[in-house]
């Protein structure tokens, strides 16, 4: 799959349900490494890196650059 195909459902969905998946991590993650003690402060840290890694990976895979090919044809 080349690219990120606006128009379809099944792909609009996976993003939004990855998007949200880790705008709930992140901050999740933030208020139990800040508020947390221990070994909740440590799971508040994993939480939000799980969804920093999430969020990087769907914008590599659907940036504006992911359809590019190092060789183009003019």
């Amino acid at each position: 799959m080349a690219g990120f195909d606006v128009w379809n459902p099944i792909m609009n969905f996976v993003t939004i349900l990855l998007l949200t998946f880790s705008l709930f991590l992140v901050i999740t993650g933030a208020f139990t490494a800040y508020f947390g003690s221990g070994k909740s402060r440590k799971i508040g840290v994993g939480l939000l890196v799980g969804g920093l890694i999430v969020g990087v990976l769907w914008g590599w895979y659907t940036g504006p650059w992911s359809g590019l090919s190092s060789s183009r044809s003019v």
